[in-house]
């Protein structure tokens, strides 16, 4: 339980993108590959993406940071973010930082697609403030791919307190029953297979690194 913190989640992210780093680096050492990887990864929240790029969708936020930094990690994912105007109003943007008609367009279709949300996640999976997506710059593509999505898992509190911000029913399950209980404390995420041959083997197009089975044929 002492566990659930940002500083262990930021630990697993570091050990996680070691062995990213590692393979980057054989990749050059034995195949020549460019390496395409910083030494370190860089982490921002989602509300501090937000205050950076206001008046950009959540994915244009993601592409633009991680073209600077390369390698980069979002935490903070699910819980609604303060818009820009609400930092006008508390004094922490200047009167030029005023947003115009098209960004209000803008903000609000991000409003409307994703509830203010810098994306939508499950309530009763992370826990919103203890999570995040491992980002690459995908150099080929132009673009943002998520290598991983993990997070430490929510526990009776903020399962409670999600389930409500979501407007969302409690299904009772065993899972659910281990959680309010507080019987287990863990952290989990994927790490996408295809998208990571992708960008290290600089491939567009995910066909590229799915190989299909072709028909035995015999030769004789």
């Amino acid at each position: 339980k002492e566990d659930r913190t940002i500083d262990f989640l930021k630990k697993t992210v570091n050990k996680i993108y070691d062995a990213f780093l590692t393979v980057d680096k054989k990749l050059y050492e034995k195949h020549k590959i460019n390496r395409k990887l910083p030494e370190k990864i860089t982490f921002i929240s989602s509300q501090e993406l937000h205050d950076l790029y206001p008046d950009l969708s959540p994915d244009q936020r993601e592409t633009e940071f991680v073209k600077m930094h390369k390698a980069i990690f979002v935490y903070k994912l699910g819980h609604k973010l303060i818009k820009n105007e609400e930092f006008v109003q508390n004094g922490s943007a200047s009167s030029s930082d005023l947003i115009s008609e098209q960004s209000k367009e803008k903000k609000q279709k991000f409003k409307d697609e994703f509830d203010g949300r810098h994306c939508i996640r499950a309530p009763d999976y992370d826990d919103w403030t203890l999570n995040g997506d491992i980002i690459f710059y995908h150099q080929v593509l132009d673009c943002a791919i998520e290598m991983s999505s993990m997070g430490i898992r929510v526990d009776s509190v903020s399962l409670k307190l999600q389930l409500k911000e979501s407007k969302t029913d409690l299904t009772t399950s065993e899972y659910h029953d281990s959680v309010l209980t507080d019987r287990h404390f863990t952290i989990g995420g994927g790490i996408g297979q295809s998208r990571t041959f992708m960008f290290f083997l600089e491939e567009t197009d995910i066909r590229g690194v799915q190989g299909e089975t072709a028909p035995f044929v015999n030769n004789k």
